[in-house]
């Protein structure tokens, strides 16, 4: 293991001679040009990290030789071209880190083979189409991170399949079509996060049967109807509609963190209907940000309850009446 060094250059194409590795870890380094095709010949390997490097091509489609492979992490390189299909062979692999990248095209159907998978990170490319129905084939997943890409259609049904899940990041693409009512029965969920998409429809209010739930994200979409703000009543929410401002990820373990803003932005920045009394509840809401919406009728007396409030944004609505 060579990681967190200041290695540069390019990894060695007799690297393949070391038959006998189990191991290569040269992450956050500075290696450069592309991952040699002998990196196939290493058919013992568990644990294959090249991640945080400037690692620019395609990654060789003998990956799928290494089929003891159990880690693969090669996040925040400038690898391109398609997912290789060939990932699908391997059929031991349980971490699946490509995040920060510029791979285009579809996810390939073969990857849900693999279904010992417990984590996938694909953010932060340039995928496209849909999100296979496949992907319910992996009943052992608990994070699934595939936004800030060009995903679109709707989310299929089968993600209901996932029972273990505990983190949903499909922000910041083109999805479209409602959330679907299978999201309230996957009670692993811990944070879920769907906002600007193009989602629209009323949001389940099963979603409330999601007891672990601390993160909900579902702002920027086109949601209408009324807010259904009694999920804050039954869950851990601590943050209802909150966001991501920056997110700085190391993989695999080590210096994982994220730098969470301290805003709770509610499903603000689109379509809502009426507003609820039930607001009144979210007693340990900090900052309220309903702005920018169809909310109509009088401001709530019960938001004078809201002791922790530092933050309240009502603006560009169809609000009336007093202030009381």
């Amino acid at each position: 293991m060579l990681h967190e060094n200041e290695i540069s250059g390019g990894i060695p194409r007799h690297i393949g001679n070391m038959s006998s590795l189990l191991t290569l870890n040269l992450s956050v380094n500075h290696l450069v040009v592309q991952i040699p095709f002998e990196i196939g010949y290493l058919t013992h390997l568990v644990t294959l990290d090249f991640s945080y490097n400037n690692l620019s091509c395609s990654i060789p489609s003998n990956i799928g030789d290494l089929t003891k492979l159990a880690t693969l992490y090669l996040d925040a390189n400038q690898l391109f071209g398609h997912i290789p299909r060939e990932l699908g062979h391997l059929v031991n692999l349980k971490d699946l880190g490509l995040s920060r990248n510029t791979f285009s095209g579809f996810i390939p159907i073969n990857l849900f083979n693999s279904t010992k998978l417990t984590i996938i990170y694909l953010w932060g490319n340039r995928l496209s189409g849909q999100i296979p129905r496949e992907l319910g084939q992996l009943v052992n997943l608990e994070e699934l991170e595939l936004n800030t890409n060009t995903l679109s259609c709707s989310i299929p049904i089968t993600i209901g399949n996932l029972t273990k899940l505990t983190r949903l990041f499909l922000f910041q693409n083109q999805l479209s079509g409602q959330i679907p009512q299978v999201l309230g029965y996957m009670m692993s969920l811990k944070e879920l996060a769907l906002y600007e998409n193009t989602l629209s429809g009323h949001i389940p209010r099963n979603l409330c049967n999601l007891t672990k739930l601390t993160i909900l994200l579902l702002w920027g979409n086109r949601f209408s109807g009324h807010i259904p703000l009694e999920l804050g009543l039954p869950c851990e929410l601590r943050k209802l509609g909150s966001y991501f401002k920056h997110t700085l990820r190391f993989y695999p373990n080590h210096h994982r963190q994220s730098d969470k803003t301290q805003y709770i932005k509610l499903l603000s920045q689109r379509t809502f209907g009426a507003n609820s009394t039930r607001i009144g509840y979210l007693v340990n809401l900090e900052n309220l940000y309903l702005n920018i919406n169809k909310l109509s009728g009088s401001i709530p007396n019960n938001l004078g309850s809201l002791t922790e409030l530092t933050k309240l944004v009502l603006a560009q609505n169809q609000l009336s009446g007093s202030i009381s």
